[in-house]
Protein backbone atom coordinates (compact mmCIF):
# COMPACT_ATOMS: atom_id res chain seq x y z
CA UNK A 1 0.00 0.00 0.00
CA UNK A 2 2.81 2.49 0.80
CA UNK A 3 5.15 2.05 -2.92
CA UNK A 4 2.86 4.41 -5.10
CA UNK A 5 3.72 7.35 -2.49
CA UNK A 6 6.75 6.26 -1.62
CA UNK A 7 8.10 6.21 -4.80
CA UNK A 8 8.32 9.63 -4.36
CA UNK A 9 9.22 10.58 -0.42
CA UNK A 10 13.14 10.98 -0.21
CA UNK A 11 14.67 8.46 1.88
CA UNK A 12 14.82 9.09 5.21
CA UNK A 13 18.64 8.87 6.23
CA UNK A 14 19.74 11.57 3.93
CA UNK A 15 19.09 15.51 4.14
CA UNK A 16 16.11 16.82 3.06
CA UNK A 17 17.45 18.36 -0.34
CA UNK A 18 19.74 15.97 -1.00
CA UNK A 19 16.60 13.60 -1.35
CA UNK A 20 15.03 16.00 -3.24
CA UNK A 21 17.87 17.06 -5.92
CA UNK A 22 18.21 12.75 -6.35
CA UNK A 23 14.66 12.54 -7.48
CA UNK A 24 14.04 15.29 -9.17
CA UNK A 25 17.82 14.54 -11.40
CA UNK A 26 16.50 11.12 -11.85
CA UNK A 27 13.50 11.52 -12.85
CA UNK A 28 13.74 14.93 -14.86
CA UNK A 29 16.88 12.88 -16.93
CA UNK A 30 14.32 10.04 -17.27
CA UNK A 31 11.60 11.79 -18.56
CA UNK A 32 13.33 13.69 -21.07
CA UNK A 33 15.10 10.54 -22.37
CA UNK A 34 12.40 8.20 -22.08
CA UNK A 35 8.99 9.78 -22.03
CA UNK A 36 6.92 10.47 -18.65
CA UNK A 37 5.09 7.23 -19.01
CA UNK A 38 8.52 4.80 -19.63
CA UNK A 39 9.90 6.69 -16.67
CA UNK A 40 6.97 6.03 -14.56
CA UNK A 41 6.47 2.60 -15.32
CA UNK A 42 10.64 1.75 -15.48
CA UNK A 43 10.30 3.48 -11.76
CA UNK A 44 7.41 1.98 -10.24
CA UNK A 45 8.19 -2.01 -11.54
CA UNK A 46 11.59 -1.23 -10.27
CA UNK A 47 10.62 -0.17 -6.77
CA UNK A 48 8.12 -2.51 -6.94
CA UNK A 49 10.54 -5.42 -8.09
CA UNK A 50 12.99 -4.38 -4.75
CA UNK A 51 10.40 -4.43 -2.24
CA UNK A 52 9.27 -8.19 -3.64
CA UNK A 53 12.67 -9.43 -3.46
CA UNK A 54 13.20 -8.10 0.41
CA UNK A 55 10.18 -9.63 1.26
CA UNK A 56 11.17 -13.33 -0.50
CA UNK A 57 14.77 -12.90 1.05
CA UNK A 58 12.70 -12.45 4.63
CA UNK A 59 10.55 -15.62 3.40
CA UNK A 60 14.17 -17.45 2.75
CA UNK A 61 15.91 -16.61 6.14
CA UNK A 62 19.52 -16.23 7.20
CA UNK A 63 20.38 -20.14 7.34
CA UNK A 64 20.25 -20.25 2.67
CA UNK A 65 23.50 -19.80 1.90
CA UNK A 66 23.69 -16.40 2.86
CA UNK A 67 20.94 -15.19 0.40
CA UNK A 68 18.12 -14.11 3.49
CA UNK A 69 17.93 -12.04 5.45
CA UNK A 70 17.19 -12.18 9.59
CA UNK A 71 13.73 -11.10 10.88
CA UNK A 72 14.35 -8.03 12.25
CA UNK A 73 14.94 -6.47 9.14
CA UNK A 74 11.54 -7.32 8.13
CA UNK A 75 9.64 -3.78 9.68
CA UNK A 76 10.96 -2.07 7.06
CA UNK A 77 9.36 -3.91 3.79
CA UNK A 78 9.43 -0.48 1.31
CA UNK A 79 12.58 0.35 -0.35
CA UNK A 80 11.58 3.62 -1.17
CA UNK A 81 13.12 6.02 -4.05
CA UNK A 82 16.04 4.50 -3.97
CA UNK A 83 15.26 1.63 -5.62
CA UNK A 84 13.71 3.64 -8.59
CA UNK A 85 16.61 6.02 -8.55
CA UNK A 86 18.92 2.96 -9.60
CA UNK A 87 16.26 1.20 -11.83
CA UNK A 88 15.91 4.74 -13.72
CA UNK A 89 19.89 5.16 -14.34
CA UNK A 90 20.39 1.58 -14.39
CA UNK A 91 17.83 1.20 -17.79
CA UNK A 92 19.32 4.79 -19.01
CA UNK A 93 22.82 3.35 -19.25
CA UNK A 94 21.56 0.18 -20.85
CA UNK A 95 19.07 1.95 -23.37
CA UNK A 96 21.33 4.50 -24.36
CA UNK A 97 24.59 2.54 -23.66
CA UNK A 98 25.73 4.35 -21.41
CA UNK A 99 28.58 2.09 -19.37
CA UNK A 100 30.32 4.94 -17.19
CA UNK A 101 26.58 5.89 -16.12
CA UNK A 102 25.44 2.27 -15.42
CA UNK A 103 28.82 1.55 -13.47
CA UNK A 104 28.96 4.63 -11.28
CA UNK A 105 25.27 3.83 -10.85
CA UNK A 106 26.39 0.29 -9.53
CA UNK A 107 29.06 1.68 -7.53
CA UNK A 108 26.71 4.10 -5.61
CA UNK A 109 23.91 1.14 -4.96
CA UNK A 110 26.66 -1.64 -3.69
CA UNK A 111 28.60 1.47 -1.47
CA UNK A 112 24.97 2.37 -0.13
CA UNK A 113 24.27 -1.01 0.92
CA UNK A 114 27.92 -1.03 3.42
Amino acid sequence: MRTPISLYVPALDLPVWAGITQLFLAFALAELSLGRARTLVVAYVTTLAGTLTVRVMLLIGPGCGGIGLRPEIGHVLDTGPSAAVVGLFTYLAVVRRAPVVFFLTGDRWCGSRS
